[in-house]
């Protein structure tokens, strides 16, 4: 996300502030640069880990936080496409 962020704020980013969390028993949890930027799960299903589930935004104010959102989650299925999920 970092690199991508960069290359589209023309090689300089605005913050060091970048995070991609996992957290039991499948959230995800992604930060950007911004006021409290996030993209984060819906909170309202818990229990229901037999279905997916709504990644919602936090404070995304501009497209270049929505596509580094993108990259991010573009990354992250490579990963799990590469331990062969």
């Amino acid at each position: 996300m970092r690199t991508a962020h960069s290359f589209m704020w023309d090689g300089a980013s605005r913050s060091d502030r970048y995070g991609a969390r996992i957290g039991s028993p499948k959230w995800i949890h992604l930060d950007v640069p911004g006021d409290a930027c996030d993209l984060s799960s819906d909170n309202n299903r818990h229990n229901e880990m037999d279905q997916g589930y709504t990644l919602v935004p936090h404070n995304v104010d501009s497209g270049l936080q929505q596509l580094t959102f993108i990259a991010g989650l573009a990354k992250m299925r490579d990963l799990i496409r590469a331990d062969g999920f």
